[in-house]
């Protein structure tokens, strides 16, 4: 058997490797290279976008569109953000940072972005994967109805909830050059003396200090006040005070500790008390 006779599935196979655990196979069609001729809205392409080809499903109620394109992952991003309003659609319900130290990046592209059309009931899901110099894999996920759209609104609300109960601890976005391989968010106490403490595990070519500056500026930024630094031997502990609108003050001891034997690994942690 030759080379390309191997790469030649067969259609009833390749149905069969995209099908759902639970899904019908006469409920699933593969357009290959192409739209389906009764694709149920104006897809606005990249330039120079290739359509790889268009997964349908559950009798027509979802079709995920597999595209590559040459732009890269945040031009890809970019360009929908600024077509798709024209057409009705409109950005799904943003979910708040959470609090303590985050692990990805602020506006950055780790999960998918979901485009909602209120008045249609529908669901564009946005993903763009960059690998290299390979073109962007784009996938687009239309839905014939509103079920992503509310999941990401229930889960804004959470998020606010969440951000509430962890007042007045700040989000602290992940800076330059910089990755976070693990993290924790407590709290304990009670509602007269409240505890909470963040703390991650960071990974950086960083210099302690620069990387200290990071963190310290997010604080400022937030609103708290420093008041004194403290360096022991690879340790340093920095004190910060805020108010929050009934008057009640809150410190913070902010302390990053470079790991024995690890130059490019710190630990972190953020406390705070009433």
């Amino acid at each position: 058997m030759s080379t390309q006779d191997q790469e030649l599935i067969p259609k009833s196979v390749l149905l069969r490797l995209l099908k759902d655990p639970f899904e019908r196979l006469t409920d699933l069609q593969f357009w290959n290279g192409q739209l389906p001729p009764d694709f149920l809205m104006e897809l606005p392409l990249p330039v120079d976008a290739k359509i790889i080809g268009t997964i349908v499903r559950y009798q027509g109620r979802s079709s995920e569109v597999i595209l590559d394109a040459p732009q890269s992952q945040r031009q890809i991003h970019e360009f929908y953000a600024n077509v798709l309003p024209a057409s009705g659609w409109t950005l799904s319900e943003q979910e708040p940072p959470s609090p303590g130290f985050q692990t990805t990046t602020p506006g950055g592209f780790e999960y998918p972005t979901i485009y909602c059309h209120s008045e249609q009931q529908r669901s564009l899901t946005l993903e763009a994967d960059q690998n290299g110099d390979d073109p962007t894999d784009i996938r687009l996920r239309l839905d014939l109805d509103f079920s992503a759209c509310a999941t990401r609104a229930e889960i804004a609300q959470s998020r606010t909830w969440n951000q509430e109960f962890y007042f007045p601890m700040p989000s602290l976005t992940l800076p330059e050059n910089v990755q976070i391989s693990q993290s924790r968010l407590e709290r304990g106490g009670d509602k007269n003396n409240i505890t909470l403490l963040s703390s991650a595990q960071i990974n950086t070519t960083k210099s302690q200090e620069p990387l200290f500056c990071d963190y310290a500026e997010q604080l400022v930024n937030a609103g708290w006040s420093h008041q004194h630094k403290v360096t022991i031997e690879q340790s340093i502990s920095s004190f910060w005070l805020i108010k929050d609108v009934q008057g009640n003050a809150w410190q913070g001891m902010f302390k990053l500790t470079q790991i024995e034997g690890q130059p490019n690994e710190y630990a972190a942690s953020l406390l705070i008390w009433q």
